[in-house]
């Protein structure tokens, strides 16, 4: 098995693409919610971000799995930090950056992608696993 590297660049290019600074991460859920919704898979939203003036709480997807066992939990997290505004990745041979006013965002929406690429891997390959909860 091996993963997709195209659709794994492509959805972190996306997200890089999608302001999320802290306290401001609701568009950036909004991506996540609807990528998990497209597949089929059900989501909650909590409203924690209340509780300090953020726009988006955190979300929480369960995967059923198809074997016994404690579930694998998957953290991430969507906030970056300053300078995260419009953010214009780019793409040098193996390399990614920013142009270079901004961060580039990869904590932690390469993690957020890479979560992404696991489920689309054990899916399309059947493989064994045991539930999945990624928040």
């Amino acid at each position: 098995m091996s993963i997709n590297k195209d659709r794994l660049i492509n959805n972190l290019l996306e997200m890089i693409k999608i302001d999320s600074v802290s306290l401001n991460e609701k568009a950036i859920g909004d991506w996540i919610e609807n990528y998990f919704k497209a597949r089929g898979v059900e989501v909650f939203r909590d409203n924690c971000g209340e509780n300090f003036n953020g726009n988006c709480g955190n979300i929480l997807v369960h995967i059923k799995g198809n074997m016994e066992g404690e579930a694998i939990c998957f953290a991430c997290h969507m906030d970056t930090v300053e300078p995260g505004e419009n953010i214009e990745p780019v793409i040098n041979g193996n390399y990614m950056t920013s142009k270079g006013e901004t961060i580039l965002a990869a904590d932690d929406k390469s993690g957020i992608a890479s979560v992404l690429e696991v489920i689309e891997c054990v899916k399309e390959n059947n493989i064994l696993v045991m539930d999945l909860t990624v928040q």
